[in-house]
This record gives structure tokens, C-alpha cells and sequence, in this order.
């Protein structure tokens, strides 16, 4: 599939949108359609955790930092500890978040990645700042994770200060993964 979209809703929707891949963050389930725009439920015995962030992780400058999470949606099997998820099932998993800080100086930049047994494996987001706002970066990737596994959010920033994440509004920041498929 060409051009795959990575779609975050709160509801399952009534029309699709063609080549995309659906994340419905009130069920936790993961649709995918094709170029048709035929949705097909994946991973139907799938367990999942998600992850809304509400506390005010301090990211280190120049430095990779991991992303504590203190409030969870939901966390089948108990997966999630807060900053990292271990994997009880090797398969193929959809893993993603998103990360948001208050402010980013003018040419300044911002990373969020996936670590695997502390090893930066999979980025989620980069880019550059043009402004001082809000800026978040955020990213998916379906991924083979072995049993014992472990994977956490980490985020870098060259800003000239320490920042912390923007933690004012549900939604801000959030740690997700879904297994897809069992092996």
C-alpha cells in the first residue's frame, strides 16, 4: 500500500478514507483500508495498553530523555509500568506517540523515537522550529518485538534549556501500542 496515512480518532468512523491506517483511541482498535477504502478490523485478539500523559516530564538539553506516563486509559495484562511496556508476546506490534513541549526556539530542534531494550530503533517524529509555540512531533511504526522486550518513548531537543512537556490538556502527549499479530 502506497502512501499509508496514520489516523488518530475517538470514535470509529462512519466513511474511511482510502490507503490509511485507523487508531480509535476509545476501543483501542486498529483499522486499515485500501485503496477502495474497505476497512478491515486487524488483530482481533489483540491486546493493547494506551497511555495519556498529565504530569511534567523535564527533558534534559542535548540529551535523550524517557517519557514518564503517570495516567493510563487502559493497560491489558498490565503491560505498561509507566515509562516502559515488556513485551509477554512476540508479534507484530503498532507502536506510536506523540510528544509536545510549550516552547522551541527559532531553529531549534525536537526528535521523538522508540527504544527497544534501551537501543533508539524506530523514529516517530522530527523537525525544526520556526516559532516559540506549542511543538509536538508524533509518529507510528509497526515493529517485530521479541518476548522480554522492552519499549519506551524517549525525547531529544537541542533548545538552549531544559523544557518540559506540555501537560495543561489531555492529549498532549500519549504512549500507545497494539499487538497486531501473534508469532
Amino acid at each position: 500500500m502506497a502512501d499509508v496515512q496514520h489516523i488518530q480518532i475517538d470514535n470509529t468512523p462512519t466513511t474511511w478514507q482510502p490507503n490509511a491506517i485507523y487508531f480509535v483511541r476509545n476501543t483501542g482498535q486498529i483499522w486499515q483500508t485500501d485503496s477502495n477504502g474497505v476497512a478491515v478490523l486487524m488483530g482481533k485478539d489483540e491486546k493493547h495498553f494506551f497511555q495519556w500523559k498529565k504530569s511534567n516530564t523535564v527533558l534534559a538539553s542535548s540529551s535523550w530523555t524517557r517519557v514518564t506516563f503517570q495516567i493510563k486509559d487502559f493497560d491489558d495484562d498490565n503491560l505498561f509500568d509507566g515509562s516502559k511496556f515488556t513485551v509477554r508476546k512476540k508479534g507484530i506490534y503498532h507502536v506510536g506517540g506523540l510528544a509536545t513541549i510549550s516552547s522551541l526556539s527559532d531553529g531549534k530542534k525536537m526528535i521523538v523515537a522508540i527504544r527497544i531494550n534501551n537501543v533508539l530503533k524506530y523514529l516517530l517524529g522530527r523537525g525544526v522550529s520556526g516559532g516559540t509555540d506549542l511543538t509536538g512531533y508524533s509518529g507510528s511504526a509497526m515493529m517485530l518485538l521479541e518476548k522480554d522486550d522492552e519499549v519506551g518513548m524517549f525525547v531529544y531537543h537541542n533548545n538552549t534549556s531544559d523544557e518540559s512537556l506540555y501537560y495543561r490538556v489531555d492529549g498532549y502527549n500519549y504512549f500507545y501500542a497494539n499487538l497486531i499479530k501473534e508469532l
